[in-house]
C-alpha cells in the first residue's frame, strides 16, 4: 500500500456495512461532533455519498443515494432522503421526512424539514427555513432569512428572500376584520369595565336582555341618532357589542336562552 493510500485509510471516518436495502449502513470509525466511534448511521449508496472530511453525517434511517452528495458539516436525520444529483453541504440540516432530489442544492445554514420537498434545480441557502408540506422546485431560490411553510409551492421563476411565506388558505382570515369598527366596540367594552368590571358579561345574561338592548340601539340609530347619550359612542358600536355577547353566549353556552321560539310550517 502506497503512502497516499495509507493516509486515505487513516483519514476515513466511517466504513460501509452491507444492508438488505441494497444501500450501505454507515459505521463511524472515530469520534466527531457528537458521533462516537462504533455508532451506526444512516444508509448511503457509496463513499461518494458522504464525505470523509468535515462533520457531515447521515443519521437514523435517513438515506443518501443515486449520485447525491452530503459534505462539509451537513447533517441528514430521521427518515429524510437526499437523492438524484442533489447536493447538501455547509451547515445544513435536513430531517423528519424531508426530501432533496433532482439537481437541487441546499447549503449555508439552511433547514429543510417536516415533509418539505426541494427538487428540480431549486436552491435553498443562507438561513432559509423550508418546512411543513412546502414544495420548492424548478429554478426557485429561497435564501436570506426566508421562512416558507404550510402547503406553499415555490417554483420557477421565483426568488424569495427574507420575508416569510405561509400558505394559510385553509385558516380563518381574521385579518379581514374591519379594525376601526372593532376598535369602536372595544371602546364600549372599556366604558363597561369602568361601570361594572372587566369580563362581567362572562357571568351570563338572560339572552332576551341582550336582544332588547341590541334592538334599542339599532332603532335609535335608524331614527337618526348616531351616538348613545350616555357614552357618546356610536349606537352601532353598542349594537355590535351586544351581538358579540350573544354570539359568545351561544358558542360558550352562557346565560339563559329565553328566546321565544316560533314554529313555521311545522319547523322549529
Amino acid at each position: 500500500m502506497d503512502e497516499d493510500s495509507k493516509s486515505s485509510e487513516v483519514n476515513k471516518k466511517y466504513v460501509l456495512i452491507e444492508h438488505e436495502s441494497g444501500l450501505f449502513r454507515l459505521k463511524a470509525l472515530k469520534d466527531f461532533n457528537g458521533v462516537k466511534a462504533g455508532d451506526l448511521g444512516g444508509l448511503v449508496a457509496s463513499e461518494n455519498s458522504l464525505s470523509h472530511d468535515g462533520d457531515c453525517w447521515v443519521y437514523d434511517n435517513a438515506r443518501v443515494f443515486d449520485n447525491a452528495r452530503v459534505f462539509n458539516g451537513a447533517r441528514v436525520y430521521d427518515n429524510a432522503r437526499v437523492f438524484g444529483n442533489a447536493r447538501v453541504y455547509g451547515n445544513v440540516r435536513v430531517y423528519n421526512n424531508a426530501e432533496v432530489y433532482g439537481n437541487a442544492q441546499v447549503y449555508g445554514h439552511a433547514l429543510v424539514y417536516g415533509s418539505a420537498r426541494v427538487y428540480g434545480d431549486a436552491e435553498v441557502y443562507n438561513n432559509a427555513r423550508v418546512y411543513n408540506n412546502v414544495r420548492v422546485f424548478d429554478d426557485a431560490l429561497v435564501y436570506g432569512n426566508a421562512r416558507v411553510c404550510g402547503n406553499a409551492e415555490m417554483k420557477n421563476p421565483l426568488t424569495f428572500e427574507v420575508v416569510a411565506v405561509k400558505n394559510d388558505t385553509d385558516k380563518v382570515n381574521v385579518e379581514l376584520l374591519p379594525t376601526e369598527a372593532l376598535e369602536e366596540i372595544a371602546k364600549v367594552l372599556t366604558f363597561g369595565r369602568s361601570k361594572y368590571e372587566a369580563w362581567n358579561w362572562t357571568k351570563g345574561f338572560v339572552w332576551s336582555r341582550l336582544i332588547g338592548a341590541a334592538m334599542r340601539h339599532l332603532f335609535a340609530w335608524a331614527r337618526g341618532e348616531d351616538k348613545d347619550p350616555e357614552t357618546q359612542l356610536s349606537h352601532l358600536a353598542h349594537l355590535g357589542c351586544c351581538v358579540l355577547f350573544l354570539l359568545s353566549h351561544e358558542l360558550r353556552g352562557l346565560g339563559n336562552d329565553d328566546r321565544h321560539k316560533v314554529s313555521y310550517n311545522g319547523r322549529d
